[in-house]
Order: C-alpha cells, then structure tokens, then sequence
C-alpha cells in the first residue's frame, strides 16, 4: 500500500466517504504504516470504486476487509447478529422452506437472500430458468457462500461454510448464482467456475409478452459491475432493451453504490437507507415506474425507502414473459 500517491480520486467516488467514512485512502493506507485499527472500516460496503480509479492500482478494498479481519470478532450488534445467525442456520439471512427439483443439468446457487425469500425467491428462480431450457435444480446442502462473513472478517466462519459446499459445487456439470457476491465468492475463492445468470441468459432467447409500458431504473450492482465484470452491464442493457413496451433509462448515476455491500446494512442501516433513499428519489425525478437491480442484495436495500417498487432482475424478466 506505500504506492499511494495523496492524489485524492478514492475520495471522489467514494459513498461512505460523504456519509461520514474517513474515506479509502486514510483506512488502507495509515493502517498499512500505523496499525491503527477502526471501527469506521465498517463503513466501507467493498463497493471497489475507490480501486478502479485509483492510478496506482492499490487493492484498496481488500486492505479494508484485512482491517476488519484484525478486529473480529465485531463488536457492532447488527454484525454480531449476521455472526450468530450463521453460526445457528449456516446462513447469513433466516432460512425459509422453498420447493426446488434436487437434480437436473444447471444447479443454481440460491443465496442466503433469495433463501430468505426476500427477493430471487428460489421457485422464480427454477422457472425463469426451465423456460431458458436450463433444467435447472438446488442441491438442499448447499449453504450461504461466505462472502457476508469474509467482508466483515469472519474468515474461520466462511471457511467453515466454503467446506460444505465445495464438494457440491466441484460436482456440478454447470452452476449459475443470481446474487453477484456469490459469484465472485465462488470463482476467486472456491476457485470454481460459476456464471452469473445475467451471464447465462445473454445468449437465451425468452418469450416476452407485450404488456404495459414500463420505464426502468437499472441499477448497477457493485459487486457485479466491478466483482464479475463490466461486460455484465452491457448484457443487463441489452436484455432490457429486448423486452417490448420496456423503456430503459438513462440518469448517469446508476453505478452509484446503493449502500447496502460490505455488511453497511447489518452494521449501519441508516447509511445504507440514506443511500438507497438518494437513488431511489433520483429514479423517481428521472420518471421511473421502477428500480431493478441484477443483486437481490440491492434489491431488498431499494425498496426500504419505499419510494419505488425494487425487483431483482430475474424476477422482473420473469414478470414479463408469457
């Protein structure tokens, strides 16, 4: 981290930072030099804009995460919760009964969120899926892939859930996730190969019906955009637009975080709401009927305002076909 140059563009991009986070370049770096430990760190959600401007190529958001790796186990109540609940269900959100075939070709990742069945509810999932021809199916063992605990420097605890479903996923002929920390979870630290269904579906024909006109505020989900890839953001724009009576917005601010990554939301959740507010005013004043977000995560976050209906992206294209 001694190749940080003062120059400041971390700042300029960074959310927590106009929340009150003493910004990316003081928490990495000084940490690095003095060992200083804070818990402003839990401010940070990994969003990685503070990385991909940085000139000097410095894995910022990883310093971050090691900060926080030093100071578990987390005094912040909300974070402690995610800890025991995961420790009690092996899930960083309550687990719900849901249907899905246990075998077939694809197996899908469900998530802890779509468990959760706060939204990429795994029965969605299985359908949007079946009609892309997919034979999709979840394995009942798997568990909650890690990432929520490793960002808030659980690591023993997302080891523990990476050895339950390693040898699933090792198994699989073809795996697909739907919420984009799990897909970087999966390839980087599973070292297995997942897609994200976004990445699935580029190349799937889907028989929309044409139904009411629609304008849409498309999120792009850090951890997607920044994590998977930026190819992702062209695939969401070109599946949207291929969908009749839909009409794709363009504000300029939809690759602003949404405050919800990084555990902001367990441990801070009204940063994570005035986030979420801010972008879900701005789709409004834009004239949009709705926000959707290719990350149930970003999802869930959206909709706390209550200012527009927020839809994972699967489950608003399922919305929409015949």
């Amino acid at each position: 981290m001694n190749g940080c140059i003062k120059c400041g563009e971390c700042l300029q991009v960074c959310y927590a930072y106009q929340s009150g986070f003493p910004g990316p370049r003081r928490m990495a770096v000084e940490y690095q030099r003095v060992g200083k430990l804070s818990q402003d760190a839990l401010m940070c959600t990994s969003c990685g804009r503070c990385e991909e401007v940085c000139p000097s190529g410095l894995k910022i958001t990883d310093a971050v995460v090691r900060m926080k790796k030093d100071m578990f186990p987390p005094q912040n109540e909300g974070q402690m919760k995610v800890l025991r609940l995961s420790k009690r269900t092996n899930y960083s959100v309550e687990p719900k009964p849901y249907e899905a075939p246990a075998k077939g070709k694809t197996l899908i990742f469900p998530g802890c969120v779509g468990v959760g069945r706060l939204a990429a509810k795994p029965e969605n999932i299985i359908s949007l899926l079946t009609i892309a021809g997919a034979e999709p199916y979840i394995n009942p063992d798997l568990v909650c892939c890690g990432s929520p605990l490793l960002k808030m420097g659980a690591e023993e605890e997302a080891e523990r859930l990476k050895e339950i479903n390693y040898p699933i996923l090792k198994e699989a002929e073809n795996v697909v996730t739907v919420c984009p920390g799990c897909t970087v979870m999966i390839n980087k630290y599973y070292g297995i190969n997942a897609l994200h269904i976004l990445e699935f579906l580029q190349s799937v024909s889907l028989p929309y019906q044409k139904k009411e006109e629609i304008k849409v505020y498309l999120h792009q989900p850090c951890h997607l955009s920044r994590g998977v890839g930026k190819h992702t953001e062209d695939i969401a724009k070109n599946i949207i637009t291929s969908m009749p009576n839909v009409i794709l917005l363009n504000c300029g601010s939809e690759e602003n975080c949404c405050g919800g990554g990084g555990g902001v939301l367990a441990a801070h959740p009204d940063l994570a709401f005035k986030a979420a507010e801010s972008k879900a005013k701005e789709a409004k004043s834009a004239g949009a009927d709705i926000i959707v977000a290719a990350c149930p995560f970003c999802a869930v976050n959206l909709r706390r305002p209550k200012i527009l209906p927020a839809m994972e992206f699967s489950e608003f294209l399922l919305s929409r076909l015949k």
